[in-house]
This record gives structure tokens, sequence and C-alpha cells, in this order.
């Protein structure tokens, strides 16, 4: 069940089988976690068990403080602190099944949203200490600025745009602030990442 972040403390723990488990809630160390989980999904597309199963160990060993007995259920409760205790398909604001290019990457644009947290709230996220949904809840807030601006250029249809002048303004953008896309083949495909969207 969904956490109020205004009237209830905020999780430190996740249930596994009916028991708690803590993890840790810094916000680093889940920025880390989706990038796991990643190449997690990247891994399984590509069939690489070898890095499958090292990136499945990462991931707990690097979230939980104590590891619970069962790791398929581990696992999916750590997916569902890791989208703030929403449903999947709540997450990103797609459909469940759906798919579409990544609009931000917190490595390829940490220097943005550093930026952005120091001037919209003025957090030092080099010395912040944020519970991850408190950051999660500040990212989805952000607003005019550098970043929000690029996530919009990069998000924008340009199908949808008729005016011609924009259409060339946007493809400009979307080329200028476009993400290296590090995922194979069978990762873009796969569509299992989607899941941890922000």
């Amino acid at each position: 069940m969904p956490v109020n972040i205004l009237t209830q403390a905020l999780p430190k723990a996740v249930s596994v089988d009916g028991c708690d488990y803590a993890v840790h809630t810094d916000f680093r160390v889940w920025i880390e976690a989706g990038r796991l989980m990643e190449r997690i999904a990247d891994a399984s597309a590509g069939g690489d068990i070898a890095a499958f199963a090292a990136d499945f160990v990462s991931l707990l060993m690097l979230c939980y403080i104590d590891l619970p007995p069962t790791v398929n259920t581990a696992i999916d409760a750590l997916a569902a602190f890791y989208i703030g205790g929403e449903s999947a398909s709540g997450s990103g604001g797609k459909a469940s099944g759906s798919r579409r290019t990544p609009v931000f990457c917190f490595e390829q644009d940490a220097a943005y949203i550093y930026a952005a947290f120091m001037a919209q709230y003025g957090i030092d996220l080099q010395a912040a200490e944020l519970h991850w949904w408190q950051f999660r809840a500040l990212f989805r807030a952000l607003d005019d600025c550098r970043f929000t601006k690029i996530v919009e250029y990069r998000s924008v249809d340009i199908g949808a745009v008729d005016d011609e002048a924009q259409k060339r303004f946007y493809r400009k953008m979307k080329r200028m602030y476009r993400l290296a896309d590090t995922r194979s083949d069978a990762a873009r495909e796969d569509g299992f990442a989607e899941l941890f969207t922000l």
C-alpha cells in the first residue's frame, strides 16, 4: 500500500513473504540500483547468464541490509520500493506493456540534475541526505530549468508538430541532447527495464 509522504514516515524496510527486511534508503543507492536493474534486463534479454547472475547478486547486496531468504520475492520487493510503492503502470505515466525511448538518464544527465536541484530547491546533492522517495518526489516536480527543457525536447512527438520551423527546431534539439543508448538490441525489445522508470 502506498505511503502518504505528507502524513506517514517513509519506509526503511520492505516486506518479503510477510517479514520486514531493512533496506538502504539513500537516493544514491537507488540510482545505482536502477542502473543494475537495467543491466539485469539487458543481460536477461541477451542471454548472458553470468552477467545476469553477477548483477542480480550485486543488486541484492547493494539494497538490502539484511538479505531475505527468498530471492524472487526479494527482487519484487525492491522493484516496488524503487517505484515508490506505486503500481508499475502508474510509475512513469505509461500504460502497461507500452514501450518508450528513455528521456533522461541519471548518469548522462547528472550535471543537469545536480544543477536543477541546486537552483530549484537549494539542495546540494553532493551533501544531501535524502530518502529515495523524497528524491523521487522532488525529481518529478522539477520545473522550468535546463534539465526539464531537455526532457521536453527528447520527448516531443515531432509528427504531432504542424509548424515546419518548430519541427526543424525540435529535430535539432533532439540531435543535440540525444542520449547514448547502451542497451543491447534484445533489451530494447524486451521492455522489462521500463518498469524501473520514475
